[in-house]
């Protein structure tokens, strides 16, 4: 234990000015000045380090759920622009390795024009206090000497004191299990029953530590002094993640705390019971934000943390319900840095149970594993970068293998890499392999045996074969098809591949000659063999094939969807039964008959059962696109979810899986990953 001594006052000085006020069609905006009091290295700064804030957030919700947001580097107060009506402010203190260690709130309303001046002061997250009273008397006063007074909390607690005054001083009186935060303390010398001199002055309780009161009486007038007792912080405050978790409203939320022992659960400040390291809440009401906290007890400073629970609008497209949206930059410093590859996550790949969800970093050179059972419940497990693996660089095609292995490409170095995960989850790099048939990846399909994976070449027009041990190693790469080949005379740049579900027809997409091949595979043997070509000629001019990027077959292979990047357009092509060879018999363009959402196509999910097919664009205005497939040459639209349009499709979305069971979708974006239920159709 160590003591920091301070002299100060604690009540903020509330400044309210006047506003001018004038008629107009729509509300002028309130201006509100946030202060935060001392800056770090006062009396009001908390040490050591580890609990010290060094930056602070500010979040507003306002009338009709509407947002505001600012920060504050040293303590500097911040000016806000927020419409008139009632708000809730919510300041954050972080330390310096970015975790919550205080908090304060207030709630205000706001006029029309009005401008305001408030301060917010800063308690450590969660947790109850204690004040220790001592006082002591300069110069000599004749009589009997009593003091009586009180604490009293913001929230009306109030806790008597009345003590007799010996010679040499008084106290010390000790009051535990105070909640954290603003409390009143009045104090009164009495000599034969009047009050001869006192004060009232506000004071800190702060979580898990001892606020000291000294009072000086000097008839007639008193001072305090105080200051606190830190307990042991060889440990932080508990980290609850996430940190905040946005879903949709009926969503069930689910936080967790690493520790062990039970933990005592509170939402908005209501106990809901004692529970182990979860909590799952579903939140009744909303749109909003409830405060998450939990209390580890056990020691005369028991642990505790905060986390929010960010409740949404829900959003619906068809079959498609949006749950979640997780972003990489919010949560404590190691999850941020094990959901890296969100950063810019080029592809998306399930493990065959649904429960694991693994992401491709292109620039951020990682591999993330995530915990995704369902939207409300992901948690980051684990990450590969170059800090373990220096030779994984640009990972932008992932496929999950079966059992427990991931297999990665690179696109720019023509690499493919095996990584194993452990069984606490953790991923490591058995093997990376450079070789020139893979040289400008773009595209990757493993059949069922895992043997082998097909990937498109583009930079050596081929499709290149790297063959598979039985635990997921790479053992050789070559070329299995390539230009020149019988029937791949014109066969240039592929760009997009898919294997039939059973295995026997590969189906490849040019970008150099705008084509279609379709290609036979021996089960035994893995080779490749012409089978057909369809060229661009074939398909209609209001859905011209132009750089196919994205394909995908039907559970029976009767059809191939085709995205086409400049065509904007997706493409149904149907078998015919007779023949055997594809024809483009549906399509749709982004921007015409009142389809949207995909201007600029990036990739294409088709959902395991068939029935959906859904698009994600990288444009500006892009977001997700929704098809309902049907019988032969059905492509029915269902609409579309643009970024801005609530919080389902972040911007820019780069990468799209269902689930293999078909019950959640994913996408990602820049640093964010969104997830759907699918309802049965």
């Amino acid at each position: 234990m160590k003591t920091i001594s301070c002299f100060f006052t604690l009540l903020a000085v509330v400044f309210l000015l006047a506003a001018c006020r004038h008629e107009a069609p729509t509300p002028s905006p309130a201006t509100l000045t946030l202060g935060f009091g001392s800056r770090p290295g006062s009396a009001r700064s908390f040490t050591p380090d580890e609990i010290a804030v060094s930056s602070i957030t500010v979040e507003g919700a306002g009338p009709g759920g509407v947002r505001a947001s600012a920060s504050s580097a040293d303590y500097s107060p911040v000016q806000l622009e927020l419409a008139p009506g009632p708000w809730v402010i919510t300041a954050k203190g972080m330390n310096t390795s970015g975790i919550e260690v205080a908090s304060g709130f207030l709630e205000l309303s706001l006029e029309p024009s009005q401008t305001l001046a408030k301060d917010i002061f800063l308690a450590p997250t969660a947790g109850d206090g204690s004040v220790t009273l001592s006082w002591t008397l300069t110069g000599s006063v004749a009589g009997v000497l009593t003091v009586e007074g009180a604490l009293t909390s913001s929230g009306g607690t109030v806790i008597a004191i009345a003590s007799p005054f010996a010679p040499a001083g008084g106290g010390p009186l000790r009051f535990e299990g105070l909640r954290n935060g603003s409390w009143t303390l009045e104090i009164r010398l009495l000599r034969d029953g009047a009050a001869i001199c006192g004060l009232a002055d506000g004071v800190l309780v702060a979580a898990g530590m001892e606020t000291q009161l000294s009072v000086s009486f000097r008839p007639p007038e008193a001072a305090l002094s105080l200051g606190f007792v830190l307990p042991d912080y060889s440990s932080l405050a508990l980290q609850i993640e996430p940190g905040i978790r946005r879903a949709s409203l009926g969503t069930a939320q689910e936080f967790r705390a690493p520790v062990t022992g039970a933990l005592s659960w509170y939402v908005e400040g209501a106990a809901v019971g004692d529970s182990g390291s979860e909590l799952v809440h579903t939140p009744s009401v909303g749109p909003g934000t409830q405060r998450i906290d939990c209390v580890l007890a056990g020691s005369s400073f028991p642990r505790s943390g905060s986390a929010e629970a960010r409740t949404f609008a829900s959003q619906a497209l068809g079959p498609l319900v949006w749950g979640e949206l997780v972003s990489k930059a919010e949560g404590s410093a190691a999850a941020q840095a094990t959901m890296r590859a969100l950063g810019d996550c080029r592809d998306l790949a399930w493990s065959a149970d649904g429960a694991l969800l693994a992401a491709a970093g292109k620039e951020t050179n990682a591999l993330s594993l995530l915990e995704a059972p369902r939207p409300g419940a992901v948690f980051p497990r684990s990450c590969l970068g170059t800090a373990t693996a220096p030779s994984l660089i640009s990972p932008s095609i992932l496929r999950y293998l079966s059992g427990s292995s991931l297999l990665a490409f690179s696109e720019s170095l023509g690499c493919a890499y095996a990584v194993s995960i452990g069984s606490s989850g953790a991923l490591s790099l058995t093997r990376a392999l450079t070789d020139a048939c893979l040289a400008g990846a773009r595209d990757a399909a493993v059949p069922a045996n895992n043997s082998c994976a097909y990937v498109a070449a583009s930079g050596t027009d081929a499709v290149a074969i790297v063959t598979l041990g039985p635990a997921g190693d790479i053992l050789t790469a070559g070329v299995a098809a390539a230009k020149g080949s019988p029937g791949l005379a014109a066969f240039s740049r592929p760009y997009c591949l898919a294997l039939s579900p059973d295995g026997s027809l590969l189906a490849v997409g040019t970008a150099g000659d705008d084509a279609i091949y379709f290609l036979n595979r021996d089960a035994l043997t893995n080779t490749l063999s012409f089978s057909s070509r369809v060229d661009k000629s074939a398909f209609p001019a209001e859905a011209a094939l132009s750089d196919p990027c994205s394909l995908a077959f039907s559970p029976d292979a009767s059809s191939l969807f085709v995205l086409s990047y400049y065509g904007k357009a997706i493409i149904r092509l149907d078998r015919n039964l007779a023949s055997g060879l594809y024809a483009p018999v549906a399509s749709a363009k982004s921007g015409a008959g009142g389809v949207s959402g995909f201007a600029y196509p990036k990739r294409l999910g088709l959902s395991p059962d068939g029935t959906l097919l859904a698009i994600i664009g990288s444009g500006t205005g892009d977001g997700l696109a929704l098809f309902a497939v049907g019988a032969a040459a059905q492509l029915v639209y269902q609409g579309s979810i643009l970024p801005g349009a609530g919080s389902a499709v972040p911007s820019k979305p780069l990468a799209i899986a269902f689930s293999h069971d078909g019950s959640v979708l994913a996408i990602a974006s820049d640093g964010y990953l969104s997830l759907f239920t699918v309802d049965p159709m």
